[in-house]
């Protein structure tokens, strides 16, 4: 009986060096899997990372450009507000103008009329 007992053990030895080896080549596929994830990920982060760059780039280049149409409306609004003023004083030159033209040629008719009476005066007088 003895044979027996050996025959079991070394069946049980069998099946535990079996069982430890496929736990070895288990465990070795696991830490390659691992290996190959850490390099995705480590991939991954490096592409978040330049594309967190990238965004950043955009945003500065962004907020310049931004600036710049904010800077050039400024600009415009000064340059608009002076038109204005300039035309608001053009106006009221042109309206002075108009009136002293108007008064001008009511004295020149005044004139004229003056000058036709003494005419027409001298006239009957001779």
């Amino acid at each position: 009986m003895s044979f027996g007992i050996e025959d079991t053990q070394e069946e049980n030895v069998t099946q535990l060096r079996s069982a430890s080896s496929n736990l070895s080549q288990s465990t070795g596929g696991l830490l390659e899997m691992i290996d190959r994830a850490h390099n995705q990920i480590a991939s991954l982060l490096e592409e978040l990372s330049s594309y967190e760059a990238e965004r950043e780039r955009t945003r500065v280049e962004h907020n310049t450009q931004v600036e710049r149409y904010l800077s050039r409306i400024d600009a415009l609004e000064e340059d608009n507000e002076y038109q204005k003023a300039l035309l608001e004083a053009t106006s009221e030159e042109v309206e002075r103008l108009e009136a002293e033209r108007e008064t001008q040629e009511k004295a020149l008719a005044e004139l004229l009329n003056r000058s036709r009476r003494a005419t027409i005066e001298r006239n009957n007088c001779i």
